[in-house]
């Protein structure tokens, strides 16, 4: 196999790093290189938690690019964003319009994945597409393809709604 290894440690110096229990290579992202089909197939439960800020901007022209790998983990009590296109896009793939909706806290730990539906207040909203890490370490835009650009406030969306992240077709799960 041909894969990309970078060197990692204060030094680049493998032996000395394996000396001390280091890893002396990280493979690249098995996503972006191919490795792994982006068609994810996952069986999980549902994510939950409520819209702490509601947002009110959009963006044109902004070449959001969503990363490789389909799915995220979200920890209890971690805040992101949430964003929209009306764009068909793919993880990898560049998002040009985009509709700010929302901050959300997450009541539990869970996996998000691309293909996931978002309900808001009970109301399904979209599907989401994937994933963008520019604000990271801070929060992870979770960008959620809609019918129809818009922002949370046009969309209704109050402060305290409660939202669910869930697989589209819950009954397909093994048993």
């Amino acid at each position: 196999m041909n894969r990309k290894q970078t060197k990692v440690g204060p030094s680049g110096d493998d032996e000395n790093l394996a000396q001390r229990g280091f890893d002396a290579h990280v493979e690249e992202d098995p996503y972006g290189a191919g490795l792994v089909s982006r068609q994810l197939r996952i069986w999980k439960g549902p994510v939950k938690g409520r819209l702490i800020a509601i947002l009110t901007n959009l963006a044109h022209g902004r070449e959001l690019r969503l990363i490789d790998p389909p799915s995220r983990v979200v920890r209890a009590n971690d805040v992101h964003e949430l964003s929209c296109t009306t764009e068909n896009r793919r993880p990898g793939e560049v998002v040009q319009d985009v509709g700010y909706l929302a901050f959300a806290v997450f009541d539990q730990s869970g996996v998000l994945a691309s293909g996931d539906t978002l309900e808001v207040d009970g109301s399904r909203f979209g599907t989401v597409l994937g994933f963008n890490q520019v604000h990271s370490p801070n929060h992870l835009n979770i960008v959620v393809g809609v019918k129809s650009l818009t922002t949370g406030l046009r969309a209704g969306w109050q402060l305290e709604d409660p939202l669910v992240f869930r697989r589209p077709d819950p009954d397909q799960q093994p048993r």
